[in-house]
């Protein structure tokens, strides 16, 4: 929604940034990127379970509606071009491989918000005993036990629970190196993480 998320990935940093509506933008080409009058806009809500995956094919199908009705409304001159306000642009810079490390040390709102933002590709991760886990689905839980960064709780074989800063974030999708995307009860079964084990 310009001139918010100017650059290369504005549906990653909606979603990582928690925001509850976006949408998709028609506008005229200019020499600097995502600057030009706009034609048309049209919204929608993200709603919890969003990911960039899903988030990415609903916008899709509403840009593709949008560039029709916008390509009518030009052709009847119906039409009023919005110049972008500069001064409420934000940035939505290229998602780089040092942005992908899980901190633990983080709210964790944000963790899952960043998760959501970057699954299924390229895909947030965090490091167990020297070897990368991809996380591709969390929620966030609400515990009174005491936190510690970073340290790990599972349930039953059942349930992976993180310490965050400030809650739990429960991972619910994941991916070994060398191995396939598992649910976590899956995962569990074979793997050697143990209760009280901690995330890097």
């Amino acid at each position: 929604l310009l001139p918010k998320y100017r650059g290369a990935a504005p549906i990653q940093w909606a979603l990582m940034n928690g925001d509850d509506v976006t949408g998709v933008s028609i506008f005229q080409i200019e020499k600097k990127v995502d600057t030009g009058g706009i034609i048309n806009v049209e919204k929608i809500k993200i709603q919890n379970e969003d990911n960039f995956e899903t988030l990415s094919g609903k916008l899709s199908e509403l840009g593709s509606k949008a560039l029709i009705k916008s390509l009518r409304l030009i052709e009847n001159d119906d039409f009023k071009l919005l110049v972008q306000d500069n001064k409420k642009s934000t940035r939505a810079p290229k998602i780089k491989k040092e942005m992908l490390r899980i901190n633990w040390s983080w709210k964790a709102d944000k963790i899952n918000n960043w998760v959501r933002g970057l699954s299924p590709s390229p895909a947030m991760y965090t490091v167990y005993k020297g070897k990368k886990l991809k996380i591709f689905t969390t929620r966030v839980v609400f515990n009174d036990t005491e936190l510690s960064v970073g340290k790990i709780e599972v349930i039953n074989l059942k349930e992976l629970l993180v310490h965050c800063i400030d809650k739990m974030i429960s991972v619910l999708e994941v991916q070994q190196e060398g191995k396939k995307r598992l649910p976590i009860k899956e995962f569990l079964k074979g793997s050697n993480i143990k209760n009280g084990d901690y995330f890097s």
